[in-house]
Parts: C-alpha cells; structure tokens; sequence
C-alpha cells in the first residue's frame, strides 16, 4: 500500500525531550490541526505550530515547536 499525497509527512517537531531516532520527529499533521500531542512512555509531549518551515530531503516541513509535556494518569 503506498502513501496518498494526503498523508506525505508535512511537519517536523523540534525541542521537547530526546526522541530515539531524528525520523520520529517528521509527521503529517492534518492542516486544521492546530496542536500536536505525541505519547513517549509515561507522558505526551505538547508542540505547536510556528510560521516557519525547514527543507528536510527536498520536502518543505512546517516547524511545530515544543510546548510542554503532561503526565498520563494511572
């Protein structure tokens, strides 16, 4: 199955914690959304969206900063 243009990874996550791999960074973010909540183990990390953009392997991804993180409840 390949990718639809619709879902090619549009933005890229900067700041926050340590992520194991710089790829897990690189996402699709449907373009109404407006804040990105990532699971990583015990907490999601928060990031929104600024107005620049980088060029990342010839795609150009829109920069969506870091902007806190919040404990999962047990």
């Amino acid at each position: 199955m390949t990718e639809s243009a619709a879902e090619e990874p549009n933005v890229i996550l900067t700041g926050g914690s340590d992520w194991s791999s710089p790829e897990d960074r690189i996402r699709f973010v449907p373009p109404s959304q407006e804040k990105v909540k990532v699971y990583l183990g015990n907490r999601y990390e928060h990031y929104e969206p600024t107005p620049e953009t980088i060029d990342y392997h010839g795609r150009r991804l829109r920069i969506f900063a870091w902007s806190g993180t919040t404990t999962v409840a047990e």
